[in-house]
């Protein structure tokens, strides 16, 4: 099939060039985020050349710099932290935390994608769709929205200071009404895609032939020949990766280390706790610091000897979206996962399976006893890597895309007979 596209390509135009649209540089990739954006930008470019809008972050000395052939920064405005601001911007139908282009910036992207007449652009997060709902009928069908996480699910309270006042709440509530439609206006692009079955489910309902799913995948080339040991010969440590400033997982962190490891360390009282992950908040930091047994690498250029080191992966998750990348990166590295519910959502793998779920200390304790017994250890490592090996490899993932281009080429050639 991606022969057949190919050719489409090649029959519609000789040099077919696609702009994907994204908040932040994707670099480096270690982040979730990133690693996603790449893998759109790897596919679009076995067809064709690649530009790149992006507001914030640098391409520093990237080497993934080959995969754009342009790169473009427009940056967004700030949000208002006025009152009377944000109710114009509310009236205007944009809602926290979207935010706009400045007036010379969105001039300059429109006219960009007029200018090198797009075959395709890809937008990556409601968050950077702000401008583009005016574009002429040609270029929204060629739009391809990556929803990516559903700002108002369970990531929505995290945007938030918890602790504000009743009228604050009452004007998130109305934000969130706001935001749940203006998410809901970016299914009318050309195509909207999810990383799962069920973040497509909390904003569509109506299963439009637009509404793709399309997975996370994780391939790490420096993985596929390292050994790893036998992860159950490890002492009794955790790890806990991800990015350090990303509210849920510092919400998630923090509930894990007062609520679940400092009981875990009663009944274990070697345990361990590695963190590990890109530019650590303050709160995290001094989190670490005044706990005992728990040891913060921040910005870690080679994250495998911490795998080396933990006995399993902890996804202490409370809130968020998409699917965890973090949990495919655990099954390839042959260590088990221990997660609340909300840290697997979205996932096809199961509790006793391929993966253990908690959601209180007791359960943790419980559930971290099982990963004694060698058989268990072994069989959950071996059906988690299976499940990722077929669920979530790039074969599946360029599948899902295929699907994307094969239903888009139709409607482009009808809105260009028209």
């Amino acid at each position: 099939m991606a022969k057949n596209l190919a050719l489409g390509f090649q029959m519609n135009r000789s040099k077919p060039k696609v702009l994907i649209v994204s908040w932040n540089y994707p670099w480096p990739e270690t982040l979730g985020g990133s690693i996603r954006t790449l893998n759109f930008a790897r596919f679009f470019k076995q067809y064709g050349n690649v530009d790149i809008v992006y507001s914030q972050g640098s391409t520093g000395n990237s080497t993934e710099n080959g995969l754009f052939s342009s790169r473009y920064h427009f940056e967004k405005k700030a949000y208002p932290e006025d009152f009377l601001g944000r109710c114009r911007l509310a009236m205007k139908g944009v809602p926290y935390p979207i935010r706009e282009y400045g007036k010379d910036a969105l001039r300059r992207l429109l006219g960009l994608i007029e200018e090198n007449d797009y075959r395709f652009i890809f937008v990556r997060y409601c968050q950077s769709t702000s401008g583009l709902f005016n574009l002429p009928a040609k270029f929204k069908s060629r739009t391809i929205v990556d929803i990516d996480d559903v700002l108002s699910g369970s990531v929505y309270a995290s945007f938030f200071n918890q602790k504000e006042g009743v009228h604050r709440k009452l004007l998130r509530t109305l934000n969130k009404k706001l935001l749940t439609r203006y998410e809901t206006r970016c299914l009318k692009f050309g195509a909207a895609l999810f990383c799962s079955d069920l973040d497509r489910k909390r904003l569509d309902r109506t299963r439009q032939r637009n509404r793709f799913v399309v997975p996370n995948i994780y391939e790490n080339k420096m993985f596929e020949a390292y050994d790893f040991g036998d992860g159950q010969k490890c002492p009794n440590t955790l790890l806990f990766i991800g990015t350090l400033h990303y509210a849920p997982n510092v919400e998630g962190l923090r509930w894990f280390i007062q609520t679940i490891f400092r009981r875990f360390k009663t009944g274990v009282p070697d345990a361990r706790l590695i963190v590990v992950g890109h530019a650590p908040a303050d709160e995290v930091k001094t989190l670490c610091e005044r706990e005992d047994g728990v040891e913060l690498h921040g910005d870690a250029v080679d994250i495998r000897r911490y795998y080396e080191r933990c006995r399993a992966v902890v996804v202490p998750l409370l809130a968020g979206g998409g699917t965890r990348i973090k949990i495919l990166e655990a099954a390839l590295a042959k260590r088990p996962v221990l997660s609340t519910p909300m840290g697997a959502e979205g996932l096809e793998m199961k509790d006793g399976r391929e993966l253990l779920f908690f959601k209180t200390p007791e359960d943790f304790c419980f559930k971290y006893k099982e990963l004694y017994n060698h058989k268990t250890y072994e069989a959950m490592v071996t059906r988690a890597q299976r499940v990722v090996q077929e669920k979530y490899s790039r074969k599946k993932f360029e599948e899902s895309m295929q699907q994307v281009i094969a239903y888009l080429e139709g409607d482009f050639l009808r809105v260009s007979a028209a």
